[in-house]
Parts: C-alpha cells; sequence; structure tokens
C-alpha cells in the first residue's frame, strides 16, 4: 500500500462491525485514511476505544450476535452521521478448543449468526 492515499471515501458514511480487531480494525484504518466517516461496531469496548482514537472515528459498543444490540447501535449512528452509505460485516465469533469439544450450542451460536 502507498504511502499517498485517493481520498476516494471523502464523506462516505461506513459501518464496520468487527472494528476492533482483525479484518475490521484493518478495513477501518484504510477507510479513515481514504477520507471516510465511521461508525465501528464491537463488543470489546476497550480496543474499540483504541480504534476509534486512531481512525477518528465513533465507536459504537454493539453484539452482532444480539439483534436488539446492533439495531439501537445502528439507529444511533446512522441518525448522528445522518445516514449510511455503506457496511462492513467484519465480525466474527471465536470458540476455542477442540472441533469434538464444541457443544451444539455453540455451533448453533455461529451458525444462526450466518
Amino acid at each position: 500500500m502507498s504511502a499517498t492515499h485517493s481520498a476516494r471515501l471523502e464523506g462516505r458514511r461506513i459501518l464496520i462491525t468487527g472494528a476492533a480487531a482483525g479484518i475490521g480494525r484493518g478495513t477501518a484504518k484504510l477507510f479513515a485514511a481514504e477520507g471516510a466517516l465511521l461508525t465501528l461496531l464491537d463488543c470489546d469496548r476497550k480496543r474499540l476505544a483504541e480504534v476509534a482514537r486512531e481512525t477518528g472515528g465513533v465507536a459504537a459498543d454493539a453484539d452482532v450476535t444480539q439483534e436488539v444490540s446492533v439495531a439501537r447501535a445502528v439507529e444511533q449512528d446512522a441518525t448522528a452521521m445522518r445516514g449510511i452509505d455503506g457496511v462492513v460485516n467484519a465480525a466474527g465469533i471465536e470458540i476455542h478448543g477442540s472441533v469434538l469439544d464444541v457443544g451444539v450450542a455453540d455451533w448453533k451460536l455461529v451458525l444462526d449468526v450466518i
């Protein structure tokens, strides 16, 4: 990636789920560098706050496995930004352990989110 950016997202209002780490965090940094206005969703408040500081985005504590949580965050932040031009869904669910040890409830959680 070059050190200069094109500002091709200048003023675009983008909502990013899973913004506290991994692909979501990387996307937030890239989009901010390209001029996007960001609403950042994640359930990891501490790391989300760091990304918000780094990107100038607005942090919204939301758990994508809870529809009410996401709806509330989207409604509040869409209103604050006066709309949303795009969404990046980078949220994921991480379950630790052997595949043999993962219970049915955990698999249902993952499949219900997809």
